[in-house]
């Protein structure tokens, strides 16, 4: 059998402060963190006594990726659930867009100039660009 943190991560939203949301009937439970998986545990096997069963029958399942299609918020949705079984927040990979943006701008800045580019960085100041310079904010 998959270890309990992983059943708990499949049968239960983590809502944070060790308040978790079960996946099949949307009761909460508390769990105190720290403390390992047994309330949530105790409640699968009162309550779903085939959640075994319904666990292997998913991990089994070897469904392709087209799928799910492209919908953004299943992305994020099975994103979460991959850094929840880490024990990682999303506010902990935030830096991955930063770190992208900069490799843009990085690339950007070692591109050879265009023409249009040079164009525009002798072309001589129109009167509208002149106004901008001499006016007081």
């Amino acid at each position: 059998m998959a270890p309990n943190r992983e059943i708990c991560t499949f049968f239960y939203e983590d809502k944070g402060q060790g308040d978790y949301r079960c996946q099949l009937r949307g009761t909460s439970r508390k769990q105190q963190v720290g403390s390992g998986y047994s309330n949530l545990l105790s409640h699968l096997t009162s309550t779903h006594h085939d959640f075994e069963e319904t666990y292997r029958a998913s991990v089994a399942t070897d469904a392709p990726l087209s799928s799910f299609g492209q919908d953004a918020e299943v992305h994020i949705a099975m994103f979460k659930r991959v850094l929840s079984l880490n024990n990682k927040y999303f506010s902990m990979v935030a830096f991955l867009e930063q770190e992208q943006e900069q490799e843009l701008s990085e690339q950007e800045l070692a591109q050879e100039p265009t023409e249009e580019m040079e164009e525009e960085l002798t072309q001589k100041p129109t009167e509208e660009m002149a106004e901008g310079l001499t006016q007081k904010p």
